[in-house]
């Protein structure tokens, strides 16, 4: 198994309006970090260590749980705009006068809202595995096996792989992979996506979806709603 020196980096946290954030800084130390912002029912022990490592070769990276997520108390938010205003005071409580942002997923949508709410704070936006900060007309809906995997309290390994890559067998290589390398951060036991962020999470994704999915998801409500290591 390798070692990542992202696997090393040590849990901090700094004190903001709304809660004790949680954080993990790699990398030389610069006036304008780069911020990375979770996927949806995750926390900072998803991101692949590896590419951790890749970013902080010459980036000041800083990852983070948001309000009531993961490792960050508080009260988990369930709107966009609570998770921008949450990711704005994280970045006001470490006294960053500007940031690059990275949003996974989720986390990019959010990242769009962060730039559109404080748009000096943001110097570079960078949206990954994500798409525009509101629905798009005419796009496709999510099909009943996306959103059923989306709301599963137990999804193993075959679903992740089945919402994250491509059917073929490269890709699937590729999520297998990235699933070792997270590995040893989940195997720590650090706390996973409460129920109720969860629930916070897929309110404020519903409100970009169209009126199908919205109604799907007012009529649908999970008995438990975790973040868990996928199973083989």
């Amino acid at each position: 198994m390798s070692t990542y020196l992202a696997d090393k980096a040590e849990d901090l946290t700094v004190e903001g309006p709304s809660a004790r954030f949680t954080y993990r800084r790699m990398g030389p130390r610069s006036d304008v970090p780069l911020v990375l912002l979770n996927r949806f029912r995750g926390t900072i022990d998803w991101w692949d260590p590896e590419f951790l490592d890749l970013l902080a070769v010459d980036h000041d990276v800083i990852v983070f749980d948001n309000v009531g997520v993961g490792y960050t108390d508080g009260e988990p938010r369930d709107s966009l705009e609570g998770f921008a205003e949450g990711a704005v005071e994280f970045i006001d409580a470490l006294g960053l006068a500007q940031a690059d942002l990275l949003g996974w997923s989720l986390g990019g949508i959010v990242a769009q809202r962060v730039a559109v709410r404080r748009p000096e704070l943001v110097r570079r936006l960078v949206v990954a595995g994500s798409g525009p900060a509101g629905w798009v007309p005419g796009a496709p809906d999510f099909s009943e096996k996306v959103l059923g995997i989306m709301a599963k309290p137990d999804a193993d390994l075959e679903d992740m792989l089945y919402l994250f890559y491509p059917e073929t067998e490269a890709a699937r290589a590729s999520g297998r992979e990235h699933f070792d390398h997270v590995s040893t951060r989940l195997a720590a036991g650090g706390p996973a996506v409460s129920e109720a962020a969860a629930q916070g999470m897929l309110t404020a994704a519903a409100a970009l979806l169209a009126a199908p999915l919205i109604r799907w998801w007012r009529n649908w409500r999970p008995s438990s709603i975790r973040s868990s290591m996928p199973t083989a």
